[in-house]
């Protein structure tokens, strides 16, 4: 499935190298988000992509991607979460606030977890969310998309 309408929502930092409005199936992209300069804050965000099925010519549900690399790490830790929404879901602060906050994230659609070097897994419906992301400021998020038809050809025994 190819990853389209790209959106990203920043409650703190910037845009330094801006996602790719789509990705493609096998395909490997990178984007890199900034703290403000001359600001003690760091940067805090989520990020959209809506899956789009071919034979359906529409897209069908939401990627979101939240991280948090906090300024201050006497006060606060890494945190990064993954998940899938219903179709028309906002990029926006109440979805970042639901992902960085909400207790009952399986019951929302995502599963979150503290920045250790250590992955969190979400599965859904039509995908796999597979995400890492180390607990050091300049921090590096890796996220593995992964088809549910393609994982499941893979497992297949001969």
């Amino acid at each position: 499935y190819p990853l389209v309408n790209r959106r990203t929502y920043l409650d703190n930092g910037e845009v330094f190298n801006p996602p790719q409005p789509t990705v493609r199936p096998l395909k490997t992209e990178v984007c890199t988000f900034t703290k403000s300069g001359g600001k003690a804050t760091g940067s805090v965000g989520v990020l959209t992509y809506d899956l789009f099925e071919r034979s359906q010519n529409d897209y069908i549900e939401t990627l979101a991607i939240m991280f948090s690399v906090p300024w201050d790490y006497n006060l606060y830790k890494n945190w990064f979460a993954v998940g899938i929404y219903k179709k028309g879901r906002n990029c926006d602060k109440d979805l970042f606030k639901e992902m960085y906050y909400e207790k009952k994230e399986n019951e929302h659609g995502f599963v979150r977890g503290e920045a250790n070097g250590s992955g969190i897994n979400y599965v859904g419906n039509y995908l796999d969310i597979k995400a890492t992301m180390c607990p050091l400021g300049n921090a590096i998020m890796k996220v593995e998309v992964w088809d549910k038809l393609f994982t499941h050809m893979g497992q297949q025994a001969y």
